[in-house]
């Protein structure tokens, strides 16, 4: 333990003493940029959605219809 504690006293560490009692300021607290931008994600949410259900309702009509058997 001695070896590692050898050159400590090069640091020069700040002397910590008590002071008086004085209360921490809160800083303001930033939402989440999602929370701060929640209708720009509901309006990307939807155009994603809607593209999607287009894509799949385009290569629907482009299958062949199989032959109705009786």
């Amino acid at each position: 333990m001695s070896r590692i504690n050898q050159g400590l006293d090069k640091f020069l560490l700040p002397l910590v003493s008590l002071g008086p009692l004085t209360a921490i300021q809160h800083k303001e607290q930033i939402p989440p940029w999602a929370e701060r931008h929640s209708t720009l994600l509901w309006i990307i949410l939807v155009l994603a959605v809607s593209m999607m259900l287009m894509l799949i309702f385009r290569n629907l009509k482009k299958l062949p219809s199989s032959p109705k058997q009786p």
